[in-house]
């Protein structure tokens, strides 16, 4: 491989590392996307156990939406818009009989589901487990 190919190599991998970090770059480093795996069952028959969703920064949100959370004392929730008054979200599982009894506000949601890869939270979390 003459010098001028490794380096193109080099500069083209860089670059697809640099756009791919730029489209999926998580929110606790300042990207616009949070990883969650499904631990739970109030999106079925949607979303089930083991789940992989990310879930996408928006500008706005409308009822229909499947969005996460920060529900306090709780953590991460992941639930359908069914109402918006004023700067309120109001949530419910789909499968679900009740009503969130936390609405958060727009600065408080994480995101709107943007990818759904079924069963891939648990191969990531099996991996994580020690050998």
């Amino acid at each position: 491989m003459s010098k001028s190919t490794k380096s193109l190599n080099i500069i083209l991998t860089i670059l697809v590392i640099v756009i791919a970090w730029t489209i999926f770059a998580p929110l606790e480093v300042g990207g616009k996307d949070k990883y969650i795996i499904i631990d739970g069952t109030s999106l079925l028959p949607d979303l089930v156990n083991g789940d992989l969703v990310v879930v996408r920064e928006e500008s706005y949100y409308e009822v229909g939406d499947v969005v996460a959370y920060n529900y306090p004392g709780i953590g991460t929730v992941i639930h359908r818009i069914i109402e918006i008054q004023g700067d309120k979200f109001f949530l419910k599982g789909d499968n679900n009989t009740w009503i969130d009894g936390y609405s958060p506000t727009v600065d408080e949601i994480y995101g709107k589901l943007w990818i759904h890869i079924p069963g891939a939270g648990k191969i990531i979390l099996k991996l994580k487990e020690p050998v």
